[in-house]
């Protein structure tokens, strides 16, 4: 590392194996590899590549940049790809939590009960922060 240059904050682990880690993705880091030479070498594909020493790192599944949570690594394409037939089959399940504001008052408990079970969002990108809008992006 050359001087003044600064090193990337380590990837919390919060399992590892000996072809994959589950690993929290902080909002505002891209998931996959930079797409040019032009652009910042930092994402979370990046950061786990150096970090475990697995230079052929793959993502099976993505969280967007201003997303955060919980992200699957795997140590190389076979890894994925076994990954990656598990999703297609049915065998994960995908648990999102979105912080919703309440506005207006009124009954927050009633209105977090609403909330509870399977919903359908849409999501636009607002700077560095995703909004939830009606189905079209309105």
């Amino acid at each position: 590392m050359s001087r003044g240059e600064r090193r990337a904050p380590e990837l919390e682990v919060i399992a590892r194996g000996e072809s994959e880690a589950v690993v929290f993705k902080p909002a505002g880091l891209s998931s996959e590899r930079p797409a040019s030479a032009s652009a910042p070498l930092d994402s979370l594909v990046v950061r786990a590549a150096a970090q475990f020493g697995w230079p052929d790192a793959r993502l099976p599944h993505l969280l967007d940049r201003p997303t955060r949570g919980l992200v699957v690594i795997s140590r190389d394409a076979a890894s994925a790809a076994r990954h990656s037939v598990e999703i297609r089959e049915g065998a994960w399940t995908k648990w999102y939590i979105a912080r919703i504001p309440t506005s207006g008052g009124g009954d927050v408990a009633q209105h977090a009960r609403d909330l509870v079970g399977p919903h359908k969002a849409y999501l636009r990108r607002e700077g560095s922060r995703a909004a939830v809008v009606r189905s079209g992006g309105g």
